[in-house]
Parts: structure tokens; sequence; C-alpha cells
């Protein structure tokens, strides 16, 4: 092994340390060493006051209870609506039957579930079906002789739509004339319910239909029909774009059986809102806690 001198490592020691670049080196070390001291606390906790976290989190907590609670109400809102526009819809539906409008077609847009009296005659030659359809019995004698037992696990059979011309304006709009079995859908099996010439009956004005879930969408151009988009109907046909449902009465021995009107407006507003109001008074407990 080589010997070095001890006064020769002396002095290049000396030298090192009399230089100013490693001196102002071994001061910045010196300084920054504090920021490796474990005891001394970071800036980050210094600056985290607990009550003011815990005051975070309680705010954070309430939101769930609060949302809750809030849509508890607005529930409660959407129930108030729904009940005024059933009660509107029962009532319209009591009123005395009125002219239909042909002089004035755009009242028919605030008429939905009215009863008017239309005078004109079908053209058969142009009908079509919105099937499966099942058979509508509401308020009638199922017994009638008339009107087969209702069996709503059966095979569904389908409504029948008509063109309808009416008198005296030549108008042609579109009637569902109701609901026929599996066995009677092709006209060729009702002959006998083919009206000819100029008729009269009371109907209800109906709107377009909101397609439901899980229900295919219509084909015009292969003419099937799942749900009642009457834009679709009258331009495939030529019509105008107003559809009304022939009432009971209306129906005659071997033709579609009339009334079968559904008023599809589900009501399940007090059930969501005891569900939210549930939510908010089980998530403020856990806030409680």
């Amino acid at each position: 092994m080589m010997n070095i001198p001890g006064g020769l490592v002396n002095k290049l020691l000396h030298h090192l340390i009399s230089d100013k670049s490693i001196k102002c080196l071994l001061c910045r070390s010196v300084q920054n060493s504090s920021i490796y001291d474990v005891n001394k606390p970071s800036e980050d906790s210094q600056g985290k006051d607990p009550k003011l976290q815990q005051a975070k989190r309680s705010i954070i907590g309430l939101t769930a209870p609060l949302l809750g609670f809030a849509l508890g109400a607005w529930q409660l809102q959407r129930l108030q609506w729904k009940t005024n526009l059933l009660k509107k819809i029962e009532d319209r539906m009591k009123q005395e039957v009125m002219p239909f409008p042909d002089d004035n077609l755009s009242l028919l847009d605030d008429l939905e579930y009215a009863k008017v009296k239309v005078t004109g005659e079908f053209l058969h030659d142009h009908e079509f079906y919105i099937q499966p359809r099942q058979r509508f019995d509401k308020g009638q004698d199922n017994k009638s002789k008339d009107r087969p037992p209702v069996n709503n696990f059966g095979s569904p059979g389908a409504q029948v739509i008509t063109p309808f011309k009416l008198h005296p304006s030549g108008h042609v709009i579109l009637v569902n004339r109701g609901w026929v079995s599996p066995q009677k859908i092709t006209p060729q099996s009702r002959m006998e319910g083919q009206v000819q010439g100029q008729v009269t009956f009371d109907a209800v004005v109906r709107h377009t239909e909101k397609r439901p879930s899980f229900i295919r969408r219509n084909v015009p151009e292969k003419d099937l029909w799942f749900y009642t988009d009457i834009t679709q109907m009258a331009e495939k046909y030529g019509t105008l774009p107003i559809l009304v449902d022939a009432c009971y009465e209306s129906s005659i021995q071997g033709g579609p059986i009339g009334g079968q009107t559904r008023v599809n407006h589900r009501n399940d507003h007090m059930m969501y809102a005891c569900f939210w109001f549930s939510i908010g008074a089980a998530t403020l407990f856990g806030w409680l806690l």
C-alpha cells in the first residue's frame, strides 16, 4: 500500500476548506439540515386545524340527507301535478259529447280524452293494425253476449286503425275502431263488421303515444305498427295527423270492440317520495351518530 505523508494530507484539507465554493456548500448543508429533522412539524401539518377539518366533514356528511329530503319534496310536487292531471282527464272524459271541430282542427290540441261526435265513412281498404294488443274492458260487463270473456293470459289480438272521411268537409282522419281477436284480424274474417256508407258515432280524441320501454320501433315501410305514432301513420296513409278512439257504443256485431282508450299515466310519486325521505332520514341519523 502506498504511504502518504501526514503533512501533505493536512495541507490538502486546509486548501479544500479555504476554498469559497466548498465553504458555501457546507453552509447550505447545515442550514438545510432542518428539513430532515423528524421532530420539526411539516408545513402541511401546521396548516391543518382539526376543528376546521371536522367542520368540513360535517358539511360533506349533510349533503346526502339534504339531497334525500329535497328529492322527496320534489316528488310530492310531482304527485300533486300528476293527481291534478288525472283528475282533469277524468273530468274531461265525463263531459258531454261535443261536435267534432271540423272547421277549427287546432282546437284538438287541447282536447285529448274529450268525447266528440264524428260523421263520415270508413275507408276500409286502407285499414291497418297495431299489434300485439290486449283487449281493454274498463267498466264493461264481460259476460255480455256481444263481448266474449276477457282472458288477459291468452293470445293478444290487434287494434284496427281505419282512415275515416269526415262529412261534409272531406277531411280524412284516423279512427281506432277497437280490438279484434287473433282470429279476426284480417277483414275477410269479419266482413259483417265492415260497415259501409255514412255513419255517426262518438269517439275520444287521442294524441301520439310515447313508445313504451322494450317495445320495437314502428316500421312504416313494412306496415308494422307496435305503438301509436300519429305523425308516422298520417304520413304513411295520407291523412291528417288526427286520431280518435271509437267508443264502446260504436261496436257492431262482428266488428272490432270499441272503447279501447287507456289512460296510461302512472302515479308512483308517493312511493318515490317515501323512498327519498327514508334515504334522507337514514343518512341524517348516521350523520348525528
